[in-house]
């Protein structure tokens, strides 16, 4: 359900009541014909988390880059990417390779432009959608 006049993406439930707003559709992006909505991968992931979307050979592509706890062993990192993968394919619709960086890394990124909760997707394409 959408609200265009605030431009709010609600969500609503099985019986049609509302259960609350979701997101602003300004911070929805589509990729292969699917709409990505940054509260559904920021649900799935705990730590700092950016998604980049590129244009390889006329495909959208978007990858998902998260942080891991510095306590983790690099060991565990291959089976701790399959979990994350599992996890955001159980959102609606968000199949895509995540790739796992040090801990502050993102943080340190956005650390003057975003505050907590703001999208972080970067959108690499050269065609706006």
């Amino acid at each position: 359900m959408f609200s265009y006049q605030a431009r709010l993406l609600s969500a609503a439930a099985n019986n049609g009541s509302a259960t609350g707003v979701r997101g602003k559709l300004d911070d929805v992006k589509k990729v292969k014909g699917v709409n990505i909505f940054p509260p559904a991968i920021e649900e799935t992931l705990t730590h700092d988390w950016e998604a980049v979307i590129e244009r390889v050979k006329e495909v959208d592509r978007m990858t998902v880059r998260a942080e891991v706890n510095p306590d983790v062993d690099k060991a565990r990192w291959p089976s701790i990417r399959e979990e994350v993968e599992k996890a955001l394919a159980a959102s609606p619709l968000i199949r895509c390779p995540v790739e796992l960086v040090e801990a502050g890394e993102i943080a340190r990124k956005y650390a003057d432009v975003l505050k907590p909760g703001w999208k972080r997707i970067e959108d690499k394409r050269d065609v706006p959608f």
